[in-house]
């Protein structure tokens, strides 16, 4: 039951980014960066366009924003997927890491429990491109773990 609702969804192959992860066009609320910029908080705020090259061997692309308030949005969009949400915090030299979830419907349809995926991001932007790895890991509803994946991301930022 758990497996076909995983499975259905591809979750496990596109689990990724939605960089993977990563974001809903209006979230970046965040001030954009300046060409000079010396690679802290606003040198990544913001949506990226990244592509996904999952461990197992198959590719997607997402959008990866980062937000104010360290709010973080993954969007998986070829091929489309829910949105992840959670947070971010920088690092060092335009470095970041962040933690996203998103929940599936169970079997028994809406309302119902599913399915959770914990999708954690390390990763930097340098020289206009971002990049990074992640790891994922799918839960049943009573919290026991049922797959993992990882992978990495790279890509450019989204200019309005």
């Amino acid at each position: 039951m758990i497996e076909d609702s995983v499975g259905r969804r591809s979750v496990l192959r596109n689990a990724g980014m939605a960089a993977g992860g990563v974001a809903l066009g209006g979230v970046a609320l965040a001030s954009p960066a300046s060409a000079g910029d010396s690679g802290g908080v606003g040198h990544l705020s913001g949506s990226w366009r990244v592509q996904v090259h999952n461990d197992d061997g198959s590719e997607t692309v997402s959008v990866l924003s980062f937000a104010a308030g360290q709010v973080c949005v993954v969007h998986d969009i070829s091929p489309a997927g829910p949105p992840f949400t959670g947070a971010w915090r920088p690092g060092r030299r335009g470095s970041f890491r962040a933690t996203v979830l998103t929940g599936f419907p169970g079997d028994d349809g809406p309302g119902s429990s599913g399915p959770v995926i914990e999708l954690r991001l390390a990763g930097a932007a340098r020289h206009g491109r971002l990049s990074g790895s992640f790891t994922f890991t799918v839960t049943d509803p009573a919290g026991n773990e049922v797959g993992t994946g990882s992978g990495t991301f790279d890509g450019e930022r989204i200019e309005a």
